[in-house]
């Protein structure tokens, strides 16, 4: 048969075991029963203390499951927004084709005339031949290198290398100057 108050085994450390038996010496009564009237004399302590655990427990559940759902919502309201985000550049880019599209085309066009161009030149081994009176066209490098006058970059001393007044030009220096 069960007994009507349960028993429990209690581990001390050696300094609290030895006033334990101080004290039950001094009192007549055994360890245990001195232990279960200690614990009897303060159970509305360890009622408050189990009643404020059990508050802090929910309190902390209920945190953890609002943390949750503020998580979800934050998550669809992003994927929402990001929908919307990429319904709005969609309609963006629809919008930059039809404004481009016209351009590109005729580009491409452009390519394909010169293309052909190119290799029916290749083919017969002819250049393709200019009209008398058109002038000879230049590339861009030849047309840089004309017009370019030599005139070395500024120096924090505000010396240049060419005296613009007179129209001379000082040597070259090593300074990465490369206009020659």
């Amino acid at each position: 048969m069960p007994a009507v108050n349960p028993r429990l085994s209690v581990t001390l450390k050696p300094s609290t075991a030895a006033l334990l038996a101080r004290l039950s010496s001094l009192t007549g009564n055994s360890q245990s029963s001195t232990v279960g009237e200690l614990l009897t004399t303060c159970e509305p302590i360890f009622e408050r203390m189990v009643l404020v655990m059990e508050a802090a427990n929910e309190v902390a559940t209920e945190a953890a499951d609002e943390m949750s759902r503020a998580a979800s919502e934050m998550a669809d309201s992003f994927r929402r927004s990001h929908g919307r985000i990429e319904q709005q550049l969609g309609l963006c880019l629809d919008e930059w084709e039809s404004g481009t599209g016209e351009l590109l085309g005729a580009m491409e066009k452009i390519r394909r005339k010169t293309r052909k161009g190119t290799a029916a030149a290749g083919a017969g081994g002819d250049k393709p031949k200019r009209s008398p009176a058109s002038p000879r066209t230049r590339t861009a490098a030849e047309g840089y290198s004309l017009n370019r006058r030599r005139v070395a970059p500024a120096c924090n001393t505000g010396v240049r290398s060419q005296d613009e007044k007179r129209g001379k030009s000082h040597p070259p220096t090593d300074s990465g100057d490369f206009s020659a």
